[in-house]
């Protein structure tokens, strides 16, 4: 895994994201009588993301019981928070989740780009769970291909190489995913 830690935050942070997201579900949810929240926050991601810490929904929950009315007891769950990717994507595929609806880039919309942070952490959780994303990616011209993706991490350079097995085609791209390291 890398070990390399931001001193900034990506620039896919936005601010207080998930923060809006759950006081609007607690609004909601209050009025509705409701006990619990659940959100998918994975602490994986959380060298760049406060809001994807466990610490911060501790926080937040103290929150909710400070800033709501008295007989209001919900509590925010997050049941993946200290799960792999990896971890997740076996979970998913056994309860049979819809991946080829999900989605992970921040670069694209239509394909996703393969090497932003997020598509990183998402073909890398795949590749731990030998299961093939079936998800299109842009530098994936032809479909049904069969691929391996090898990651290597050196003074924080990922080495993300992809094999084509199909064409014997060996293409190497060097990104490095995080703006300074240490």
């Amino acid at each position: 895994e890398a070990k390399c830690q931001r001193k900034e935050l990506p620039a896919t942070y936005v601010p207080f994201r998930h923060t809006l997201f759950l006081t609007i579900a607690v609004a909601w949810g209050e009025k509705k009588k409701k006990k619990k929240i659940f959100i998918g926050a994975v602490e994986q991601d959380s060298p760049g993301y406060p809001d994807c810490k466990p610490i911060y929904y501790e926080i937040f929950n103290k929150l909710i019981n400070v800033g709501t009315r008295p007989t209001t007891h919900i509590k925010v769950e997050t049941p993946l928070i200290r799960k792999t990717k990896s971890e997740i994507v076996k979970i998913g595929i056994s309860m049979k989740v819809p991946f080829h609806l999900s989605w992970s880039c921040y670069k694209n919309t239509d394909k996703a780009c393969g090497i932003c942070h997020s598509c990183f952490l998402r073909l890398k959780a795949f590749k731990e769970s030998d299961i093939n994303d079936p998800i299109a990616y842009v530098w994936w011209k032809l479909t049904n291909l069969r691929y391996f993706i090898n990651f290597k991490f050196y003074n924080c350079k990922c080495d993300f190489t992809l094999y084509n097995s199909a064409y014997y085609r060996h293409i190497k791209i060097f990104v490095c995913l995080y703006n300074t390291c240490d």
